[in-house]
């Protein structure tokens, strides 16, 4: 894999909320900053990164990340903004939100919903 920006490795697709895709939104980004290491090297070039993949539905995230971001650290007249988070931050925050699941827990997770009856009991 190519560190020079040599379209050796693809864009993220854009993520517009679907919680089935946001592991592979994670993924895609992973391989992107790995791919482009002299171009996207700390995490406020991943986050802007990430920020700028996420679209439609799911923008609401993004306004509140930038939200929080302009917030100052204080209350003090002259305080610096917060700033964006940390890539580990804002990945915990993306987790969070649009609750990143692994093959096993969302087959867990379809087995819970189901009734005796409804997933093809007999009734017995």
């Amino acid at each position: 894999m190519s560190d020079n920006n040599s379209g050796a490795v693809n864009k993220p697709n854009q993520f517009e909320g679907d919680k089935g895709k946001s592991k592979e939104f994670l993924d895609e980004l992973y391989l992107y900053f790995a791919g482009n290491s002299k171009k996207i090297q700390t995490d406020k070039d991943k986050v802007q990164c990430a920020l700028s993949y996420i679209k439609g539905p799911a923008q609401f995230f993004v306004h509140t990340i930038i939200t929080d971001a302009e917030e100052p650290i204080s209350d003090s007249e002259d305080a610096p903004l917060k700033g964006l988070p940390s890539w580990a931050n804002f990945r915990k925050s993306f987790i969070q939100t649009f609750g990143v699941e692994d093959d096993t827990q969302a087959a867990l997770n379809e087995i819970s919903k189901c009734t005796w009856v409804k997933c093809g009991g007999n009734g017995l």
